[in-house]
């Protein structure tokens, strides 16, 4: 018995520990994630919030795990290996603002820079379901909701807007679902998340001015499931809006050659305005070994207007103006049992930005895309499930990005960050293919 237990013991460890990972590219719309979930990658996220075999289609609707009997535990990881090239341009050496020393920054010249500015990541997602009794089940989920990730060349034009930019969130998700009967399913959850965001920029001299700010949120979860037939299943999920208060620091950090001493020019604060999300997944079952599934997901990204960051005395140190629009993906995909142990899938969906032409930045070169997946399962175990999948993401091609400036100026030679503003420093665009591969493992006790 005690080997027993340690053996479970061991498995849930292992199925759980994976969410110390790093997480810094987006890879839904603008810096959402959306690879929470090995198995219903494998279709493109098609009915992933309908998926009674995969226990992560609780992030997409957190009533599912009335699927589940007795204690199950799940674990997910993606490995995102992004390629965006941008050809960008000076826009205009002066971009008119007289604090800005020209002279350095016509010496830019007109450099093109089309190296990768992706970063490559891990996504990580951890889901457990106990059975409580047979109405009532707890669930539990530690996921990565938001991130984003992107590098410039330190001497191109880019990275005058942003070197580099990073986000990354933490998301715990406690729930209850109820059971009324076998054909419905309620579930009501808390989101408690971290959220962490760093930007550099370059300073057209030996310095670098870098924002690094964290924060809490909390939010709500809803769900629930539907069987009209015996062959159909129909779920609904839903995460409430979150708005963060993230509070850092804002430092003039030396990268020359000779030692140099990094200058904290004091605190900084924002307010990120993050989207709610409604998903809605359907899967039906056609044959005995074919089934269809389809997704659609609305996020409400609309609400993120712009984000101005503002130093100790409250003036503004930095704006971002987004002007975001609500975003769409539909999905369409099916699963199809090519033995009593092997399940293979696939799946395309298309996804709609909320970002446009006018106001996109480099760092975040979001676009329309198109998503092509495969995947499969294997059952090692009776008890034991493994997951597998692969998609390309096509970003839909020659997205117009511009950088503004986003430097300090100097007085008695003390760097004080200034707002963005005016005209593009730079303006171009930016090609982007994502490449995602994602393992998963389920062991239901």
């Amino acid at each position: 018995m005690t080997g027993r237990l340690f053996g479970k013991t061991l498995l849930l460890s292992s199925s759980f520990c994976i969410f110390t990972f790093t997480i810094q590219n987006a890879h839904a719309a603008f810096f959402a994630l959306r690879e929470q979930s090995a198995y219903s990658q494998g279709a493109s996220f098609a009915g992933a919030s309908a998926q009674v075999n995969a226990l992560s289609s609780s992030f997409f609707n957190p009533s599912i795990i009335t699927e589940f009997e007795g204690l199950t535990v799940e674990g997910t990881l993606s490995v995102i290996l992004p390629f965006t090239d941008a050809d960008t341009s000076l826009a205009n050496a002066n971009t008119g603002n007289a604090t800005i020393d020209a002279t350095r920054l016509a010496a830019f010249g007109n450099r093109v820079t089309t190296d990768n500015i992706g970063k490559e990541a891990l996504v990580p997602g951890s889901y457990l379901s106990y059975q409580i009794n047979d109405k009532l089940w707890a669930g539990f989920a530690i996921n990565a909701p938001f991130g984003l990730g992107t590098r410039s060349d330190p001497g191109s034009l880019e990275s005058l807007s942003s070197q580099e930019f990073s986000a990354l969130s933490f998301n715990f998700q406690p729930s209850l679902a109820y059971k009324f009967n076998k054909r419905f399913s309620v579930a009501v959850g808390l989101q408690a998340q971290y959220f962490q965001v760093e930007q550099s920029a370059n300073q057209l001299d030996t310095s670098n001015l870098e924002l690094n700010a964290d924060g809490f949120s909390f939010g709500a979860l809803l769900g629930a499931t539907f069987k009209p037939t015996d062959k159909t299943l129909i779920g609904v999920g839903y995460r409430s809006q979150m708005t963060v208060d993230v509070s850092g620091d804002i430092t003039s950090r030396n990268t020359g050659g000779v030692l140099g001493v990094d200058t904290n020019l004091g605190s900084a604060e924002a307010e990120i305005a993050l989207p709610d999300i409604v998903n809605v997944g359907v899967s039906h079952k056609f044959t005995d070994r074919f089934t269809g599934l389809a997704q659609f997901s609305w996020e409400n990204w609309s609400r993120l207007d712009s984000v101005s960051v503002t130093n100790a005395s409250g003036a503004t140190a930095a704006e971002f103006d987004f002007n975001l629009s609500d975003s769409f993906f539909y999905a369409v995909g099916g699963e199809y049992d090519l033995t009593d142990s092997f399940k293979l899938r696939a799946g395309v969906a298309y996804e709609t930005s909320p970002t446009n032409d006018e106001d996109r930045s480099l760092a975040l070169p979001d676009n329309d895309r198109l998503w092509f997946s495969a995947g499969g399962s294997y059952n090692i175990r009776e008890n034991i499930e493994l997951d597998f999948a692969f998609t390309w993401v096509r970003v839909e091609r020659d997205t117009e990005v511009g950088n503004r400036f986003q430097s300090a100026a100097t007085t008695g030679g003390t760097a004080l960050p200034l707002p963005l503003q005016g005209t593009a420093i730079a303006s171009g665009t930016a090609d982007s293919d994502i490449f995602i591969f994602s393992v998963g493992n389920r062991i239901r006790f």
